[in-house]
């Protein structure tokens, strides 16, 4: 909608007309009852004899507002009800209400509202008659793709009509007030702006728009924090800024007046390393998240979701780099969940070992667990950032031995027998790469 439907409203103008039409006891300022004409002529014949007081200009001819003759009725409506102030307030005020609006106001989320506003003013200025020119396109051609449904122009309407109560401008809607032609107007533009009445012609307004598009991503993005087999993914991410990029692109998918401005599925998704097990998981929780909204789905194209469904599936190609896990340590040792119990046994075997646990009296062990796991992620190609110090600046003062230091590493390869995950130290298994690069830290750990 933006400038587009708001361009319909030309009919704004209407909102200030209404003080035209309280000023309509002022055409009565054509001075009709202040001519005096008739009740000065009379005077000429009472003083004929006195020529020089003929009362020429006491006929009060100057008073029948032959200079005002712009306040017969002829000045322009732009200047009856109250010129650029008034219309500006009018746009304020209907702006404001649109603004607020949560069944429209997303058509305007990449409008330039100061231009807006401009454009909006122009038009009424021009509509009514004064010196401005509305340069914008034709209503036909301004909403053009943009799949208005009547519920929308309802709603745009009402925003008018509220902004007229808002600035005490009276309507009635039967040509009774001023406005009302105006109004009635607009309810004429109706067949240019509508192009999807019931919403039934397009799948975003089949499935409900984008109030309902928000339910979805919102019930998806619930179920994914939940989801420990993908979560961790999001750990670093703006779940604000990830919520309007979904909507927006489920609201452009689906054909809705939504422009996705995130990037390409390949460009956002390298480097991620994700597997087919964990994009299905992705999508079982957006299948959750419909069953708990009441959205029906078949996967068939039967139902008003199923192109957006299958359109995700078809990304699949472009999200998956890891299919089968095989490829990346990470996922070969078994991903997230793997490092997780990793790191939850190895320092419940730390904390038994009275050789090194007085080392951790005072430390953490939470922070200590989250730190170590994304060392552990990263260290293997996963999809983690270590938040954490450098090895050296961790241990610096530290004292560490060598002892210390083997001590830690036999507790670690105690935690991976108990948890049957396969060790070699040359390379030949998946976890050798992480435990490796631990024996590679030793010189930064001991000895400080």
């Amino acid at each position: 909608m933006s400038l587009r439907i708001l361009a319909s409203c030309s009919l704004l103008a209407l909102a200030v007309a209404c003080d035209s039409g309280k000023e309509t006891g002022d055409t009565g300022d054509t001075d009709t009852a202040d001519t005096d004409t008739g009740t000065d002529t009379s005077d000429t014949g009472t003083d004929t004899g006195d020529s020089g007081d003929t009362d020429t200009g006491d006929t009060d001819t100057g008073d029948t507002d032959t200079a005002d003759t712009g306040d017969t009725g002829t000045a322009s409506l732009y200047d009856q009800i109250g010129g650029a102030p008034a219309v500006s307030a009018v746009v304020d005020a209907f702006l404001a209400r649109v603004g607020a609006d949560s069944r429209i106001n997303w058509f305007f989320a990449d409008s330039d509202m100061a231009g807006l506003k401009t454009k909006l003013e122009e038009q009424i200025c021009a509509a009514t008659g004064g010196p401005c020119t509305y340069t914008g396109g034709s209503m036909v051609d301004v909403h053009a793709g943009m799949a208005i449904t009547d519920a929308q122009f309802d709603a745009l309407v009402e925003d008018l009509l509220l902004a007229l109560d808002d600035l005490g401008v009276p309507y009635a809607l039967d040509g009774s007030q001023p406005i009302d032609p105006l109004l009635v107007a607009l309810v004429g533009m109706r067949g240019d702006i509508v192009t999807d009445a019931d919403g039934s012609a397009v799948t975003f307004n089949q499935i409900g728009g984008y109030a309902a598009v928000g339910a979805v991503v919102d019930g998806l993005l619930a179920n994914v924090a939940a989801d420990s087999r993908i979560n961790w993914f999001f750990a670093d991410s703006d779940m604000t800024t990830l919520r309007t990029r979904l909507v927006e692109q489920v609201c452009s998918a689906t054909g809705g007046y939504c422009t996705y401005k995130g990037g390409s599925m390949v460009d956002v998704h390298a480097g991620m390393a994700i597997t087919n097990a964990q994009f299905d998981a992705l999508v079982e929780d957006l299948l959750a998240a419909l069953d708990t909204l009441g959205v029906p789905y078949a996967l068939d194209g039967s139902e008003a979701i199923d192109p957006l469904l299958i359109a995700l599936v078809g990304m699949q190609a472009d999200i998956v780099t890891d299919a089968d896990g095989t490829a990346v340590n990470f996922n070969a040792i078994g991903g997230h969940a793997a490092l997780e119990a990793v790191v939850d046994e190895f320092l419940v075997i730390v904390a038994a070992d009275s050789r090194i646990n007085a080392r951790f009296a005072s430390t953490d062990l939470a922070a200590l667990d989250l730190l170590l796991v994304e060392q552990m992620c990263d260290a293997t190609g996963g999809y983690c950032t270590y938040s954490g110090m450098s090895m050296y600046d961790a241990h610096h003062g530290m004292n560490v031995t060598e002892d210390e230091f083997d001590y830690l590493v036999e507790d670690l390869l105690t935690a991976c027998d108990n948890l049957g995950v396969v060790y070699a130290l040359d390379g030949s298994q998946p976890i050798d790469a992480l435990l490796l690069a631990l024996v590679g830290m030793e010189t930064d750990i001991v000895g400080h």
